[in-house]
C-alpha cells in the first residue's frame, strides 16, 4: 500500500518525504474511522434530543407517554429499585401497621402486585458470607407495603447490586417459603 500512496505524491519523493507521506495518510485514514464512530453514535443520540421531540407529533408523544405509564404500572418497583419496605424488627412482632419503613432492594416481582425485596437494616443482618458480605432478609410485599425511595450509593452495602446478590437473595427466600412448607406439613 505504501508503493501506491507514493505514485500518488509523484516520483520524486525521497525516502524521508515517503515515510512522512505514509504517515501523513495513516493519520488521514483513523481520523476518517474516528468520525465514522462519532457519527454512529450521534446517530444514535440524535434519537432523545429536543429537535427529535419536537419534530414528533403530539398524538406519537401522547402515545410515547402513555405507554411508558402502562410500563410503570405495570411494574412500579423493577429489579435492583432501592424502596422502603415495612419490616418488623423482631419476629414476635405481627402487627404490621406498627413495622417501621426499611431500606431494602427489589430483587424481583414474583406475581402480579407482589415483590421479594431484600431488607438491608443492620439490625436485621442474618449472618455472613465467606467473602463477608452481610446476609440480609428478604421479605414478600405487596405494593401497599413498598414504596419508591432514592439511596445515596454509600447506603447500599458493597455487592449488594451485583448479580450475585441478586441470585444468593431469591436463593434464600425459595430455601425460607421450602422451610415454611416443610414445617406446616410436618
Amino acid at each position: 500500500m505504501g508503493r501506491d500512496r507514493r505514485a500518488l505524491a509523484g516520483p520524486d519523493l525521497t525516502a524521508a518525504e515517503a515515510a512522512k507521506v505514509d504517515q501523513y495518510v495513516a493519520a488521514v485514514e483513523a481520523f476518517a474511522a474516528s468520525n465514522t464512530v462519532i457519527l454512529e453514535l450521534a446517530d444514535e443520540l440524535a434519537v432523545g434530543t429536543i429537535e427529535a421531540t419536537l419534530a414528533t407529533s403530539d398524538l406519537e408523544l401522547g402515545i410515547e407517554t402513555l405507554a411508558g405509564t402502562l410500563t410503570r404500572q405495570a411494574n412500579p418497583f423493577p429489579d435492583a429499585s432501592p424502596v422502603q419496605v415495612r419490616h418488623p424488627l423482631t419476629a414476635d412482632n405481627t402487627d404490621e401497621t406498627s413495622w417501621p419503613w426499611l431500606p431494602g432492594l427489589v430483587v424481583g416481582m414474583i406475581a402480579p402486585g407482589q415483590w421479594d425485596i431484600v431488607v438491608i437494616d443492620d439490625r436485621l443482618v442474618e449472618g455472613l458470607y465467606a467473602d463477608g458480605v452481610p446476609v440480609y432478609p428478604v421479605c414478600r410485599r405487596a405494593a401497599e407495603a413498598i414504596r419508591l425511595r432514592w439511596l445515596p450509593r454509600s447506603a447500599v452495602p458493597s455487592g449488594a447490586l451485583t448479580g450475585r446478590a441478586r441470585q444468593i437473595a431469591v436463593c434464600w427466600s425459595w430455601s425460607r417459603s421450602m422451610r415454611r412448607t416443610v414445617a406446616a406439613d410436618g
